[in-house]
């Protein structure tokens, strides 16, 4: 950027902060109603009981739901103790390494466990104990880690590009001013 000796540095940098905030604003918005469509189009069912599951090779992540929509009403159910097994050998369920907790959209849950498979199955899962509701399909984790990462990215991008601009305004004013 060229300046001229009477203008000095221009506030296009404050424009694209600006900019860069707006940006990070719309696309935290665009995932947040993503991730909330993400979580209402996920399988649910009513536990204690079994489910059949059609589980995908990989991990697939199983949250238990104190409030929940089953059938298009609400249900909602008092934290208890709760243990899951699944029909076929192949299928391994054990705990993850992340905890998620969620509460959008009228469903508030917990990572449960994980259902690994080497290839894909179709599955009963059971549970006994408490009454909750199951939920599983393509998670919430990684929608919630894709908001924070724009939300904190583009908040951290702006900081620096005010702060760059305010101090090459700065530097030429005080060299402006003393000569």
């Amino acid at each position: 950027m060229t300046t001229s000796p009477q203008q000095g540095p221009g506030k296009r940098g404050y424009w694209f902060a600006l900019f860069v905030v707006i940006l990070a604003i719309a696309l935290t918005a665009v995932q947040w109603a993503g991730m909330s469509r993400r979580l209402a189009s996920m399988s649910r069912v009513k536990m204690p009981g079994t489910a059949q599951v059609k589980l995908p090779a990989g991990d697939t992540p199983f949250y238990t739901e104190l409030v929940s929509q089953l059938d298009g009403a609400v249900v909602q159910y008092a934290a208890g103790k709760y243990e899951c097994q699944a029909e076929d050998p192949a299928v391994a369920l054990g705990r993850s390494s992340t905890s998620v907790t969620y509460s959008m959209g009228g469903y508030t849950g917990e990572l449960a466990f994980v259902a690994t498979t080497a290839k894909e199955v179709e599955t009963s899962i059971s549970c006994t104990g408490t009454e909750l509701v199951l939920a599983w399909g393509a998670g919430v984790g990684a929608g919630i880690a894709a908001v924070l990462g724009t939300v904190f990215g583009g908040g951290i991008l702006a900081i620096i590009v005010f702060i760059v601009t305010w101090r090459r305004r700065r530097a030429w004013r005080r060299a402006h001013a003393q000569g």
